[in-house]
């Protein structure tokens, strides 16, 4: 695997080479419509970006419908490492409940019935502390 991270600012505008990664950066820091058109004309890659790229800037429900997928995305992920985290710490505190009420020496069905989760997994967090 290899990463490689591109400066677009530090991109000089003369090369000699017109190397594929080359036209992308330049596509990627144009500044203006211009500019895109004419490297557009160059790659029949960069024209569809270009295209798409028109699209979606001309048309106002289309980039409103990109921002609420953008959005979405972002409230997803956080949402999934937030019930992540809460689950971790649920976990926790059932297994030191758990725990606590063995030290007691009280039998598993007793622990199960406290703590309102199944004998197995009574018996399952039980087993991971005598590891």
């Amino acid at each position: 695997m290899e990463l490689q991270i591109l400066e677009l600012k530090k991109l000089p505008t003369k090369i000699p080479s017109e190397a594929d990664i080359v036209q992308w950066m330049r596509f990627f820091s144009g500044k203006n419509r211009k500019e895109f058109k004419l490297m557009a004309q160059t790659s029949e890659y960069l024209g569809e970006a270009y295209e798409a790229l028109q699209k979606l800037s001309a048309d106002d429900l289309k980039r409103l419908e990109y921002e609420a997928r953008e959005k979405a995305l972002k409230d997803y992920n956080t949402n999934m490492s937030s019930a992540r985290n809460s689950g971790i710490k649920t976990g926790i505190r059932l297994a030191s409940n758990v725990w606590r009420l063995h030290s007691q020496h009280l039998s598993n069905e007793a622990i199960a019935s406290e703590c309102d989760i199944s004998l197995e997994e009574v018996q399952e967090i039980v087993a991971l502390f005598h590891q």
